[in-house]
């Protein structure tokens, strides 16, 4: 099942616009923001998304909206996780280009910005840690494989986090 809210709603809800643009420049998007939405991606092991660009002439971006304050700042907001590998379905594939072959291998894609941007979405995520580890339990028609595959995905999203020597070697230096 999936749960999608229109476009034109979401906006509106937010205080924000629709935005139709082919591209989005890197400093035009909000950082705090978009630092949460690249280290969610990670999380959940997503690969297949751009907040910068979307395939030939569709409006930015790949399997992500751009929405826009009357400040002209912009806010990703991702969609379409199928190919995430905390679901691991039989047929996703990591994106291409990014040396990984199962989309169980994390990748991070966010890109290079201040150090507090980053620190910000990780302490955010973190403080989220109990409720985001509590998901996999509560939901009621998950197998049990299933249900420790995706246990044990998140769990070593905790030890990047934990590890300064891996954030920054799998955040950090992977930024681009």
């Amino acid at each position: 099942g999936f749960l999608i809210e229109a476009e034109d709603r979401l906006a509106e809800r937010l205080g924000l616009a629709e935005n139709e643009a082919p591209t989005i420049a890197r400093d035009a998007m909000e950082p705090t923001h978009t630092a949460l939405m690249e280290v969610y991606q990670f999380l959940i092991a997503n690969t297949d998304f751009s907040f910068v660009t979307a395939p030939s002439d569709e409006p930015c971006c790949h399997n992500a909206i751009q929405l826009i304050d009357e400040d002209g700042t912009h806010y990703p907001i991702p969609y379409d996780f199928d190919q995430a590998g905390l679901l691991d379905k039989p047929d996703a594939v990591p994106a291409p280009g990014l040396g990984i072959r199962s989309v169980t291998k994390r990748r991070f894609r966010g890109f290079c910005r201040e150090p507090q941007y980053l620190e910000s979405a990780v302490a955010t995520i973190t403080a989220q840690r109990e409720t985001i580890d509590g998901l996999m339990a509560e939901l009621p028609d998950l197998r049990n494989r299933t249900r420790r595959k995706a246990g044990r995905l998140i769990e070593k999203f905790w030890e990047v986090l934990e590890s300064p020597r891996q954030l920054q070697r799998e955040l950090v230096e992977r930024c681009r």
